[in-house]
């Protein structure tokens, strides 16, 4: 196999992890792609068709969308036992002792965590298709947070003085004793929207003290010295390696991307109310669903960021992946929002699994939202690699606090579509089971008669958007979005040139923008007109009538005056 590259085979159900690892390894010299799917059995019918037999199958274990798919176990053995000289290597976020050890034991030859180093991957890599083995050794979330002094100078412990501990003390309990009265005041009080900035921004420097004083003051400690470490087994020329993860994100944010995601999670923990014109599909959630399926766009969103950064896509790549993003994480969130509270036992004749049924219903979210979503690229750009955001044709620095609001309204816009997108299917496909509407909806939702009435309306309110209100979005160059302000949802709009969708507007949608061209052109002449009318008339009204009628009257105020005249002078 020296001469020649090393033929690959990857298996992953993450269609963005598994194109950007088909592309860092295609870029290796030493390597080549020969095939790569998503599914097992999509594996298991092209392996044998392969002209060029792979050296080794990367996949991950962690392959199922439902029960009723094979599990990544299973599937491990059937390929040891059918190809018993192909080597597998893990590439997981399977972290569970047990289950890593079953696999160990089926004779797997190679595993690692997904957000290992493309260098240190590679090498392992290289390392089990030469037939040796790799078995990345899992540390505990402490180990990973701590800097881990060298083996060769053991740590002594340091007993730091107890009034500086005292004081420690102190001050935390009077932090948490603060931010409890803060956050009892945001979430009993109904609050102004300059209220709740101010109590936010309160509960934020309260947090911020909160983590300096962890960080900075000593806590009192017992070191054990453990001189029992072994060494790492070793099997001939075979090492198993211990890398351990990066660190978990730390307690204040560090990035753009932690600082928005932070702010909007705050955001969304207030319970959120509707306060637009519009009926949005989470708005059959009780409040705790609703911020649910929040919080799951939102921690999604953030594992596609770190997918991102872990496949090394460049801010020129993202143009191209940007549906494909979209699209990952809408279903990766309706796949876990199906799987947790709808009963598929209610639907026998549904044969295909969650899946398929999930890949079925894309088209159809994709047109009515995902597509429309503005300005996608731009923002993933400036939350991963901190690019200018281009404002009114202004390019604004990152840290700008116009590129900083722009962000937060495309992102918040961003997790609203996407909430939207997964229940507005769960509206229409499983909407009368008892199950959901148990769980998930609000009590005045829960009868037939008041589900069948709030989807009308949102399919009449569909229509609507769609023949007049996006229409005429777009003839305004214009771009509608949803907003967090506090604790409600609010609308706004935002300039953007749009004349490439104008040209593609056809039909009733086109007639729609002729309608308000000609309306413009036509109401400044007619209200003219009326204008003059208007002021005819009340010339008229004033000048000749009126001036009429006050002449008669003033005849007959004459001539009342002159006969009581002439009746005195009788007398």
């Amino acid at each position: 196999m020296s001469d020649r590259a090393i033929h690959i085979f990857l298996l992953d159900a993450d269609f963005v992890f598994l194109e950007g690892l088909a592309k860092v390894l295609n870029a290796q010299d030493d390597m080549e792609i020969v095939a790569q799917t998503q599914t097992p059995e999509q594996a298991r019918n092209q392996l044998p068709s392969l002209t060029a037999f792979p050296d080794l199958l990367v996949l991950d274990i962690n392959l199922t969308l439902d029960q009723q798919t094979t599990s990544g176990v299973q599937f491990c053995q059937e390929i040891k036992h059918t190809y018993p000289n192909l080597p597998l290597f893990l590439l997981t976020t399977v972290s569970d002792a047990a289950v890593l050890r079953l696999l160990r034991n089926l004779g797997i030859e190679g595993y690692a965590q997904k957000r290992t180093a493309i260098a240190e991957l590679m090498s392992a890599l290289r390392q089990v298709a030469r037939g040796e083995l790799y078995w990345q050794q899992q540390t505990t979330r402490e180990a990973r947070s701590l800097q881990l002094p060298p083996a060769s100078s053991p740590p002594q412990p340091i007993t730091p003085p107890r009034w500086l501990i005292r004081q420690r003390e102190t001050g935390l309990a009077e932090i948490e004793r603060n931010l409890k009265q803060v956050e009892n005041v945001i979430q009993t009080e109904e609050l102004s929207t300059f209220d709740w900035l101010f109590w936010s921004g309160l509960r934020r420097e309260l947090k911020a003290a909160q983590w300096i004083v962890k960080q900075l003051l000593p806590v009192e400690v017992v070191v054990v010295n453990d001189n029992s470490e072994k060494e790492e087994p070793k099997t001939g020329n075979n090492v198993v390696k211990s890398n351990p993860s990066p660190p978990l994100l730390n307690a204040l944010p560090t990035s753009l991307s932690e600082t928005l995601l932070q702010t909007t999670l705050g955001k969304i923990q207030l319970g959120l109310v509707n306060t637009t014109s519009y009926t949005l599909e989470i708005d059959i959630l009780n409040p705790e669903k609703k911020r649910e399926v929040l919080y799951l766009v939102v921690q999604e969103f953030q594992a596609i960021l770190t997918q991102i950064e872990f496949v090394q896509l460049t801010a020129q790549d993202l143009p191209e992946r940007r549906s494909l993003l979209l699209r990952e994480l809408w279903q990766t969130c309706l796949t876990r929002w199906i799987g947790k509270y709808v009963s598929l036992a209610e639907f026998p004749a549904m044969s295909v699994s969650i899946a398929d049924f999930v890949i079925r219903e894309a088209p159809v979210v994709e047109s009515m939202r995902l597509n429309k979503l503005p300005e996608v690229t731009p923002l993933f750009a400036y939350l991963l690699y901190e690019q200018p955001l281009e404002i009114d044709n202004v390019a604004y620095r990152p840290d700008s606090p116009e590129a900083q609001a722009r962000a937060e309204m495309l992102f918040h816009n961003l997790i609203l579509e996407v909430a939207n997108g997964v229940m507005q299917v769960i509206l229409n496909q499983f909407g009368e089971q008892e199950v959901v509407k148990t769980s998930l909806y609000q009590n005045q939702y829960r009868s037939s008669r008041e589900i069948a009435r709030f989807r009308n309306e949102l399919s009449w309110q569909y229509r609507q958007l769609y023949y007049i209100q996006e229409p005429k979005a777009i003839f305004e160059s214009r771009y509608d979005l949803f907003v967090l302000r506090g604790n409600r949802i609010q609308t706004k709009s935002i300039y953007a040139p749009r004349k490439e969708d104008l040209n593609q507007l056809q039909g009733i949608r086109f007639l729609m923008t002729i309608a308000l061209e000609l309306r413009d052109a036509i109401a400044p002449r007619v209200r003219a007109i009326f204008g003059v009318l208007g002021e005819a008339a009340v010339y008229l009204l004033t000048q000749v009538i009126g001036r009429g009628i006050g002449l008669i009257g003033r005849g007959i105020l004459q001539g009342i005056g002159k006969s009581v005249e002439s009746k005195r002078d009788r007398q």
